[in-house]
């Protein structure tokens, strides 16, 4: 059974490949091709802002992940690219009043991944903020003066740097992920941010529609095998920090999403260590 499903396979790989020999498509165009990655709508509903994977040429020797590009398409499909070039940008988000795109990169002389915002109606990109480690994600709240994103604690100065113990050892020293609120300063234009201090590390978080809570995603450490089976959201005073709920799942942890009347949480979780499931859920107390 198993060789002829391979037989069936193998003629039909081959009808493609054949296909495709007669259009005049080779792997040269195949190692070339583009692809979109991310798709985030307007507030107005009337542009998307996407990032474009464009592929390094392997027949140039060059070698590496696609580079990222932020293009802009408008209702009749016109098509505009923002931040081109060898450029890897990220986590794209519109601003809430439309008039900003924001994304994550690592540009110029960043030490670290910062937030950069490109206007809309034409300008070059700005950096927002740059924190100390690399930003990992952000979110905006309701307002255009309010944003939250969550990195990573720094990393401790090793006392045998100078002696030439330079080497990295993966997880080796544990950094905790924490959120931080960044906030505008209208009169400079400059932001500054602040750390909403919570036990364990954060690997994300989003803020609730009416900008009083935060979804989290909190795992007890910092660790890869931690990272994927033991993540649990926590409802969190967005003022405070106190954590007023917990989702209740099992082994890993998606995507979540606020309701738009902030009653329910959805996620895609785990039912079981085995199994993950799209869940509704309304958060129960912690304890």
């Amino acid at each position: 059974m198993k060789l002829v499903s391979f037989n069936l396979f193998g003629m039909l790989l081959g009808g493609l490949t054949a296909l495709a020999a007669d259009l005049g498509y080779t792997l040269e165009h195949a190692a070339k091709m583009k692809g979109v990655i991310e798709v985030v709508i307007s507030p107005d509903g009337r542009q998307i802002a996407y990032t474009l994977g464009v592929p390094l040429d392997p027949i140039k020797g060059e070698n590496g992940a696609s580079w990222r590009e932020l293009h802009v398409v408008n209702q009749q499909g016109q098509s505009r690219p923002f931040v081109a070039g060898k450029v890897s940008v990220g986590h794209v988000a519109w601003s809430p009043n439309g008039e900003m795109i924001t994304y994550l990169a690592k540009r110029g002389d960043d030490k670290n991944t910062a937030l950069y915002g490109i206007p809309l109606n034409g300008g070059e990109s700005k950096r927002l903020l740059e924190h100390h480690t690399n930003i990992s994600s952000f979110h905006w709240s309701s307002r255009d003066d309010r944003f939250l994103f969550v990195a990573t604690e720094k990393a401790k100065d090793s006392k045998g740097k100078d002696k030439g113990f330079d080497a990295e050892v993966y997880e080796e020293e544990p950094r905790f992920g924490q959120i931080w609120i960044a906030q505008s300063h209208k009169e400079s234009g400059e932001w500054s941010a602040e750390v909403l201090k919570m036990e364990g590390s954060v690997f994300g978080a989003r803020w609730s529609p009416d900008d009083k809570r935060l979804a989290v995603a909190v795992a007890p450490q910092p660790f890869i095998d931690y990272f994927y089976m033991y993540q649990k959201v926590h409802v969190v005073d967005a003022s405070t920090g106190e954590i007023t709920a917990v989702v209740d799942h099992r082994g890993k942890l998606g995507p979540f999403r606020w309701s738009p009347n902030g009653r329910s949480i959805a996620l895609i979780g785990g039912a079981h260590l085995n199994l993950s499931l799209i869940h509704i859920s309304e958060p129960t107390r912690p304890y």
